[in-house]
């Protein structure tokens, strides 16, 4: 009676082990070392929005018509900052260039008198930044942004556009 019991008991164990070796076999050929890392990546989730600061212009600062506003973003939640975002008044918001963890925006106004400038940052997980604010008055100064040669060159040879 012993006997059988145990000879049951190992047929069925073994049958047990077979599927699960097939099984383990099967999501080793399925899954890549890339897919394994998607899935520990989305399961530590990022909640951290990232840090935004402007840095130029500063409130009350006098502008002309065209000036650039800039400032640093930060993602200490590591997933990365996705995109800074910036708009004047009530305009639509337009997307900020991002070098490391530098960003400028380019702004336009045709009117002079008080702007305000209103600045987000949102990260690869979608948290977003608290939205800051900077104020500038445009007094409808000519502006002229130099892009060429770039701040600091040495040149040997006169520049001409």
């Amino acid at each position: 009676m012993k006997n059988s019991a145990i000879r049951r008991f190992l047929a069925v164990f073994g049958v047990v082990m077979v599927i699960l070796w097939g099984a383990c076999s099967f999501l080793q050929e399925i899954l890549e070392p890339q897919d394994v890392a998607k899935v520990v990546e989305e399961s530590i989730k990022d909640s951290i929005p990232p840090t935004l600061t402007i840095t130029s212009p500063t409130n009350g600062q006098e502008v002309g018509t065209s000036y650039q506003i800039t400032g640093t973003v930060d993602d200490k939640g590591g997933s990365g900052v996705d995109r800074v975002m910036v708009k004047v008044n009530e305009g639509a918001y337009s997307e900020a260039e991002i070098v490391g963890k530098t960003w400028t925006s380019t702004v336009n106004v045709t009117n002079r008198g008080f702007h305000t400038n209103f600045v987000y940052a949102e990260d690869k997980a979608k948290n977003v930044a608290e939205v800051q604010t900077v104020w500038v008055e445009s007094k409808g100064i000519p502006s002229c942004l130099i892009t060429y040669p770039e701040n600091g060159s040495i040149l040997n040879k006169v520049v001409s556009t």
